[in-house]
């Protein structure tokens, strides 16, 4: 899924959805602060995508506040 994924965004970097499936693939991988790297990326770029992603996905919201909280910021 990840070589995928990464094929994809690589393809077509500035698809909104590549990079949801790039993000969402680091994150099954359990490399979540590669995932909130991407996640950010795309919010800056895509605001709405990033809300569609956190609204189906709330681990994400909950991952990215968490990350603001503590002061890292993932880029």
């Amino acid at each position: 899924r990840l070589l995928f994924a990464r094929r994809a965004a690589d393809l077509f970097p500035d698809d909104p959805m590549a990079l949801r499936q790039l993000a969402w693939a680091y994150w099954l991988k359990d490399e979540k602060n590669e995932a909130l790297k991407i996640y950010r990326r795309l919010g800056e770029k895509y605001p709405d995508s990033l809300r569609e992603a956190m609204r189906v996905q709330p681990a994400i919201k909950e991952a990215l506040d968490a990350a603001v909280s503590a002061g890292s910021s993932p880029s």
